[in-house]
């Protein structure tokens, strides 16, 4: 998987010079005793929140918060121990970082309310946030959002991931069993627009297709009916819930092999919102 890694690197130092060439500012913003790296570009209201997958740079959302910005305020971050900013001392659960997140956007003097976005374990992280200040959420969007009941799946199915104890040592990963079980406590917001993007692929599946797939890659082709059956099962609980399928980007890269899905969506959710 060396050539995705370099796909990968590829992306993010493009990020960092799309960003650079639209003179967009970034800053770094407390969000309760630490500063993290923040970027905010465009006006207006509500305000669409960017929540990163695992581990992930706000580079990696591409192109889709500066096209985002040309409608309504963009607002991408790095969590903590992320990208470039620093770790926190605090375990890296869902609630920890959703309780950071409103910290940080209060601190940044970006007002409620929000659409929120996550990718990834982005999901469950703005889920949790939804749950917690529903007050502050006109309308989530989903981008292929890691899923409680697969979790699950994997460990009836012999696949499970190591489970470890949730401390802010080995920061996110440590703490993905405790996010999840937070999120599947969650309860939606009434009465605001959510969309879920399910992507086929986990591997890349666009112009940066890879073919030579390790075992590990070939190994997760069973999940994918079980994927697609939870993200199914979660939307249709939401009544405002809408659910969107692609076969034509990865689960990592959706944001720079399909970004225009990601952009539409949210365009779709800010305009209910607004109404």
């Amino acid at each position: 998987m060396n050539r995705l890694v370099a796909i990968v690197a590829a992306v993010m130092t493009g990020g960092v010079l799309f960003l650079a060439m639209q003179k967009q500012g970034l800053s770094r913003v407390d969000a309760g005793g630490m500063t993290l790296r923040m970027l905010v570009a465009g006006s207006g209201s509500p305000a669409v929140v960017f929540d990163s997958g695992g581990g992930g740079w706000l580079e990696l959302w591409g192109k889709v918060p500066a096209r985002v910005a040309e409608f309504t305020a963009a607002v991408s971050y790095d969590r903590a121990g992320n990208g470039l900013s620093p770790p926190s001392p605090s375990p890296r659960d869902a609630e920890t970082i959703a309780r950071e997140l409103r910290t940080l956007l209060r601190n940044a003097k970006i007002l409620p309310p929000y659409v929120l976005v996550g990718h990834s374990l982005g999901g469950p992280h703005i889920r949790v946030f939804a749950d917690l200040y529903p007050e502050d959420v006109a309308g989530m969007v989903l981008v292929d959002p890691t899923q409680e009941e697969l979790f699950d799946w994997d460990d009836e199915n012999g696949i499970a991931a190591d489970r470890l104890p949730c401390t802010p040592v080995d920061g996110e990963r440590s703490c993905i069993a405790e996010s999840l079980a937070q999120a599947n406590r969650s309860v939606t917001p009434p009465g605001i627009p959510v969309v879920l993007i399910h992507v086929k692929w986990p591997w890349p599946h666009g112009p940066f297709e890879v073919r030579e797939l390790d075992d590990a890659i070939k190994a997760y082709t069973p999940r994918l009916p079980a994927r697609l059956k939870f993200h199914r099962d979660w939307v249709e609980r939401v009544p405002e819930g809408r659910f969107i399928e692609t076969e034509k980007s990865s689960h990592g890269l959706i944001n720079i092999e399909e970004p225009e899905l990601v952009i539409d969506a949210i365009r779709e959710v800010v305009a209910k919102a607004r109404k």
